[in-house]
């Protein structure tokens, strides 16, 4: 989805949504779903957007993705009836595709304390 909305010149692109709100003055507000069943909460000034729908409010039960896609049923219909958009690649040509070089540092100290823990990875983030 992501690449689709890249070519279609689609930059507001939401992820795991569980909720759709338009607001009077055209806005979307996003509920996206983030790590440990937590929602984040976004504000996009309008269409075009790109959204991967996920559950809507039913939780989905472990290694059963298959309740996403029934709820989609109720989504499906709708955009059924969508107009067609024009799709266009603008002109864009790949010169080189490749996967991200991995990269994994491992360091195994023992006997930190927390402060120690949470200073090396502020230091850490902001790149000292």
């Amino acid at each position: 989805m992501q690449m689709v909305g890249e070519r279609l010149g689609i930059l507001d692109q939401f992820q795991g949504v569980d909720e759709l709100r338009v607001e009077p003055d055209g806005s979307l507000e996003i509920l996206e779903r983030v790590e440990g069943g937590k929602h984040q909460v976004s504000v996009c000034a309008g269409p075009p957007a790109l959204l991967g729908w996920a559950t809507g409010h039913l939780p989905e039960p472990r290694n059963n993705p298959q309740v996403g896609m029934a709820n989609m049923r109720g989504i499906l219909p709708a955009l059924q009836r969508a107009k067609a958009a024009a799709v266009g690649g603008g002109g864009v040509r790949f010169v080189e595709v490749s996967l991200p070089r991995q990269q994994r540092e491992t360091r195994i100290v023992k006997d930190l304390s927390p402060e120690q823990i949470a200073r090396e990875i502020l230091a850490w983030i902001s790149g000292d």
